[in-house]
């Protein structure tokens, strides 16, 4: 059972990992630097320096993985934003041959 405040269903897996996010509609050009706070199978969240509008569709590329998603939510934690993402589509990035 869940906590009273707790309406996530699935587990969430803590991470600190950074990447970038890309908004992409509205569209603004250039990415910025995130940092992935957690994730589970159908979301994530993550720190940054700036708000995003939830209903936002992002492209957040990870190190190994690029999620498309839209903002459920966005909040000032700790001089940052905290942004939950609902995962539409993710892939995997291919490593870069050397």
């Amino acid at each position: 059972m869940t906590s009273r405040g707790e309406r996530r269903r699935e587990q969430r897996i803590s991470a600190s990992e950074m990447g970038h996010i890309h908004v992409l509609n509205p569209f603004q050009e250039g990415t910025l630097v995130v940092r992935m706070l957690d994730r589970s199978t159908d979301g994530l969240s993550i720190r940054m320096g700036r708000s995003v509008a939830p209903g936002t569709l992002v492209q957040v590329r990870l190190k190994e993985t690029v999620v498309l998603g839209a903002v459920r939510y966005c909040v000032r934690a700790e001089g940052a934003f905290r942004i939950g993402i609902l995962i539409e589509s993710s892939m995997p990035l291919k490593p870069r041959p050397r």
